[in-house]
C-alpha cells in the first residue's frame, strides 16, 4: 500500500531523513520539515500521511525536528533564537507543551554554568533520558546524556501531583 505524505498548504516541498529516530516504533509518527519559500518548518506526519505543524517556539527564527521517541509522543530538535543561540527542545504531542531543554536542565542545576544545550538528538520512550549536543563553557561541542523524571512529565503525572497536593492540603487543615 502506498500512503503519500500530504504537503502542507503553501509548502513547496517536504524533507525527511531516513534514520530510525525519525520514526516512532510503529511508524505511526514520522518527523521532518516542510519548506515555505526559503524557510523549512518542523512537521510530523501520522500513519495516514496527514501533515501536522510543530508549533514554533516563542522568539524562534528557525526550528527543526531531529528525533521522535519510540512511542511517538515526544519530538525533539533545535531552535535558533538568534545571534548564534540555539537551544534543544522537546514538544509533547500529548498535550501540545513545548519544553526548552536548555532552560529545563539549567534550572534543575544539571547543566553546568556556561554550557548551552543546543539540540536534542534522541529521547527515551518515557522522556526521562535525552541524548543531546551541548557547547561547554570553553566553546567545545560535546554529546551528553541527561536524565531526570522532572524533565518531561509523564502523561497524567501533573494531574496525579495536583490531586496529591490537594489531599495533603486538606489533611493539614484538619
Amino acid at each position: 500500500m502506498l500512503t503519500p505524505l500530504t504537503l502542507p498548504a503553501g509548502a513547496s516541498s517536504l524533507s525527511m531523513t531516513t534514520n530510525a529516530t525519525n520514526l516512532s516504533a510503529d511508524a505511526g509518527v514520522m518527523i521532518g520539515g516542510a519548506t515555505f519559500g526559503s524557510v523549512t518548518r518542523p512537521y510530523w506526519w501520522d500513519a495516514a500521511g496527514t501533515a501536522n505543524a510543530i508549533p514554533i517556539a516563542p522568539g524562534a527564527l528557525l526550528m527543526n525536528a531531529i528525533t521522535v521517541n519510540t512511542t511517538g509522543t515526544l519530538i525533539g530538535g533545535s531552535v535558533s533564537l538568534g545571534a548564534g543561540v540555539n537551544h534543544g527542545y522537546i514538544f509533547s504531542r500529548l498535550d501540545g507543551a513545548y519544553y526548552d531543554m536548555h532552560n529545563v536542565f539549567s534550572a534543575a542545576g544539571i547543566l553546568p554554568a556556561g554550557w548551552t544545550l543546543t539540540n536534542v538528538q534522541h529521547i527515551s520512550a518515557d522522556g526521562s533520558r535525552i541524548f543531546a549536543q551541548v557547547i561547554d563553557n570553553l566553546g567545545t561541542g560535546r554529546a551528553v546524556v541527561l536524565s531526570g523524571t522532572y524533565a518531561i512529565p509523564a502523561p497524567g503525572a501533573a494531574a496525579v501531583l495536583g490531586v496529591a497536593g490537594l489531599l495533603a492540603a486538606r489533611r493539614r487543615r484538619a
